[in-house]
């Protein structure tokens, strides 16, 4: 048995090896995806700040240039994060601005939005490139909004200066355009996705230099020797496992299902300005009948591509149910987040078996929410969203989980009728970390919450600075270990009645 182990093991690391290069070809364009999606997020937040910021100057009324106006606008563009600077056009073509500008305002690089708002491309007047402008008019007064679009470096996971450029171009006759061309040489590698942001559809083209596509290919052979190393060790256990077993992983978690060994674990959610339970999110765990547990990683992935996971949330929510009835949740704003997968609104089947749990332990809709991850696709968001429709007019909503980590992105929320906004850990921790580029995401992605009035869950929070950074940008409800780690029931039923009291 041990020659058979070896040569498989030997065996599957020669081929995964084989398949460096498409490991090195895989996660440079991941990271071209990546970089594209936070490119996009800080041009839609840009955008929508400087729509509310035109707003607010036209609501003031002056429209004459005077040391008023001038104040107004620098205490505006003061204010915001997402805009480089504010001018006003007035009826004698006076310019009045929250900072001195050298752009040439007369060009028909212009695009018509919605409401009277126009794009426009201009030109600096020194020949250093182009700044992307939000116009919008009132009579023969203009007025203008710098959008603040960052530098393609500053959303990469490293540092390498001139390893990134972009070209940003709405789609449209005419076509105005923002371009940073910072490589050195030809690009080696480059990625042009076309995607409607809400009003206008976009192409964004990025290019990565040599230094870029040599980064991603050191990381590709160190993960393709560790994904042959964990893949060859993966398989020779599994053929260990089938040679003195001669049953399948998916048998094993079918028996699994059978035994009722995959329980809830409950992580509180608190609103830290407050201090009160807000709910908890329900997260599954494997304990097996004599006692040990196996980790969710070794078994999640499977059971979604499987589909046991669709028998494992059933037995899973109906455990929730009898657990928020022993915790008194009957008739209270408390709510438990149960995660979904796109299996789950490809029918009713989940709907009914959710209608069926509520009524039996008379629980109101409002105590079980629904979590999804961008993480896998939704094929027919038409049809998800009737399905969804259903648990909406029952009283249940639906939060957005890991939110920026996966590739649904702005579809999910616009096309979903998502309430909810879970920030991911992975931006959490960027808070006062030195020289993480994260933390711009982190309030990009708050900002269009709040602007499209998403409520938003902050997860994976450890310490108070933590908490601190986000009360000081109004987000309050907190998930993570500063709180409480998952507990179950039994402990949980027990931590209640001690923050109660």
């Amino acid at each position: 048995m041990i020659k058979i182990l070896v040569a498989v093991f030997l065996m599957t690391f020669a081929i995964c090896m084989s398949s460096s290069s498409y490991f090195i070809h895989f996660f440079a364009h991941r990271a071209l995806e990546r970089d594209a999606e936070l490119l996009l997020t800080y041009f839609h937040s840009s955008l929508s700040e400087a729509h509310t910021l035109l707003s607010r100057v036209k609501k003031d009324g002056l429209y004459k240039c005077s040391d008023t106006l001038e104040r107004s606008l620098e205490t505006y563009e003061f204010e915001s994060s997402s805009v480089r600077w504010l001018g006003v056009v007035d009826e004698d073509n006076n310019l009045c601005a929250s900072d001195p500008n050298n752009v040439d305002l007369n060009t028909d690089q212009v695009h018509d939005l919605q409401d009277g708002y126009t794009l426009v491309s201009a030109e600096y007047k020194n020949n250093q490139g182009r700044d992307l402008l939000l116009l919008n008019s009132a009579g023969k007064t203009r007025f203008y909004a710098s959008l603040d679009l960052v530098r393609a470096e500053n959303v990469l996971g490293f540092d390498c200066e001139r390893c990134l450029e972009y070209t940003l171009q709405v789609v449209g006759s005419p076509e105005p355009l923002f371009e940073q061309h910072v490589l050195e040489s030809e690009p080696v590698v480059e990625l042009s996705t076309l995607i409607h942001e809400e009003p206008i559809d976009l192409r964004l083209t990025i290019r990565g230099s040599t230094n870029f596509f040599q980064h991603y290919k050191t990381v590709g052979w160190e993960f393709a020797a560790l994904f042959s190393t964990i893949i060859s060790i993966s398989i020779a256990s599994l053929a260990y496992f089938l040679l003195r077993r001669r049953q399948s992983f998916e048998r094993v978690l079918q028996d699994a299902i059978r035994a009722k060994e995959f329980v809830p674990f409950y992580q509180p959610i608190i609103n830290s300005k407050t201090g009160h339970v807000a709910g908890a999110e329900v997260l599954v765990r494997w304990i097996r009948r004599d006692g040990s547990s196996v980790p969710p990683n070794e078994f999640i992935n499977f059971a979604e591509k499987s589909g046991l996971i669709i028998p494992m949330t059933e037995l899973l929510l109906k455990q929730v149910g009898h657990d928020l009835a022993a915790f008194g949740w009957q008739g209270s704003p408390y709510y438990a987040s149960i995660n979904i997968v796109p299996e789950h609104l490809q029918s009713n089947t989940f709907y009914e078996k959710v209608e069926e749990v509520i009524n039996k332990n008379s629980l109101r809709p409002e105590n079980i929410a629904l979590e999804i991850t961008e993480r896998r696709r939704i094929v027919d968001l038409k049809q998800a969203r009737q399905v969804l429709d259903r648990f909406y007019a029952l009283g249940i909503k639906l939060k957005l989980d890991d939110a920026g980590t996966g590739y649904g992105g702005f579809s999910y929320i616009q096309e979903l009728g998502i309430s909810s906004l879970k920030i991911d850990k992975m931006f959490i921790d960027s808070i006062l970390a030195i020289e993480d580029f994260k933390t711009p995401v982190l309030d990009s992605i708050i900002n269009f919450a709040q602007s499209s009035d998403l409520e938003i869950i902050a997860e994976g929070v450890e310490t108070p600075e933590q908490i601190e950074y986000l009360n000081k940008r109004d987000v309050s409800l907190i998930q993570g270990f500063v709180f409480a780690k998952p507990m179950p029931a039994s402990d949980m039923a027990n931590w209640l009645q001690i923050s109660v009291s």
